[in-house]
């Protein structure tokens, strides 16, 4: 059991670390120790061996880009859409052992892409922005913002 939590915490610190690499934040005096408090917060969201096996296929969308009126000009909707089918239905890549799949929305995701998913079978769950402390995480591009929204995934565990 030792040896799952010291995985989990190494798993902890490499996501961690990617987080802040991703948004340039070691140029910004980020230290160590930082790392090791994130890794703290992301490992106490981390299920626990005594934990029943639930599984999930589970992903986010988001409207970061201001996605076209017309959901199939969606670039990000249409592969989240494909994603789910070939989990869901294609034949030759659809889980044999009905596993969900789940995708994560922000409140400025639009009704007529939540209804689509829902249409392909996908269980569509709304959750809280995370608020970024912008004084050391600084992504290049607006989306990198959004990927910190996909920590929510763990409160689900």
């Amino acid at each position: 059991m030792a040896v799952f939590h010291s995985r989990m915490l190494v798993l902890a610190a490499a996501i961690a670390t990617a987080i802040i690499f991703m948004f340039g934040a070691y140029s910004q005096g980020v230290t160590t120790t930082d790392v090791t408090q994130l890794a703290g917060k992301i490992t106490s969201h981390m299920p626990s061996v005594a934990s029943s096996q639930t599984l999930a296929y589970m992903t986010l969308l988001t409207n970061t880009m201001n996605a076209p009126e017309n959901p199939s000009d969606d670039r990000y909707c249409m592969a989240t859409r494909i994603l789910g089918y070939q989990l869901m239905h294609q034949s030759s890549t659809r889980t044999q052992k009905n596993i969900p799949f789940i995708v994560l929305v922000t409140n400025d995701v639009l009704q007529n892409r939540r209804d689509l998913l829902v249409a392909d079978g996908t269980i569509v769950i709304e959750v809280e922005t995370v608020d970024v402390d912008e004084s050391w995480v600084h992504g290049e591009m607006p989306q990198w913002t959004d990927l910190m929204n996909k920590l929510r995934a763990w409160e689900f565990t």
